[in-house]
């Protein structure tokens, strides 16, 4: 994420990339487990998602199943506009949550 986070500004900061806020969450989770979270790192899962997937569900005492990697194959982030693509077909709630989200997006400056 840094990587990318620096390509498009030359000034970055770990406030910019929100770790101190990360570190302070992965405490609070630490300090309520009584031992630290299991972390995955993102090139893992993009190497080799079912290794991944398989070992953190067992650090969470999880079942693996097949379902888990068919989003790794069907889901494009795309880092220009933040979106999605390739997702599920729609439904009803999901296209009420898109258009709230373009609304606040927009503030009136989008053409509908």
């Amino acid at each position: 994420m840094l990587a990318s986070y620096a390509q498009k500004s030359e000034d970055v900061t770990l406030r910019d990339i929100g770790f101190a806020e990360q570190a302070d969450l992965l405490d609070r989770v630490a300090d309520r487990l009584g031992h630290p979270p299991p972390v995955i790192e993102a090139e893992d899962v993009r190497r080799d998602p079912r290794e991944a997937l398989t070992s953190l569900c067992a650090a969470i005492d999880l079942p693996f199943a097949e379902a888990m990697l068919s989003w790794l194959q069907a889901s494009t982030l795309t880092m220009e506009s933040g979106r999605h693509t390739g997702m599920a077909p729609s439904s009803p709630r999901r296209d009420l949550l898109r258009r709230r989200k373009q609304r606040r997006h927009c503030r009136g400056t989008c053409k509908r």
